[in-house]
């Protein structure tokens, strides 16, 4: 599905900036984060690492073992 894109023009047409919806956005920037990250084979090994474990912690138990 393509978003629904608004281009921003100058004077003489040529689009010089571009509005899109925020989880558009999101999505764009959550996936060059995640390349980003991916660059480091330490960084990759780190993830597959932590995809191997079945820990999974409630919010609660987040902050608790957080201190927050």
């Amino acid at each position: 599905m393509e978003p629904d894109l608004q281009y921003v023009t100058d004077n003489n047409g040529i689009i010089k900036n571009v509005i899109l919806p925020i989880e558009y956005w999101r999505r764009i920037n959550c996936e060059d984060e995640t390349d980003y990250l991916l660059k480091s084979q330490t960084n990759k090994e780190r993830l597959i690492e932590s995809l191997s474990r079945n820990n999974t912690y409630s919010k609660e138990e987040v902050y608790a073992r957080l201190g927050i």
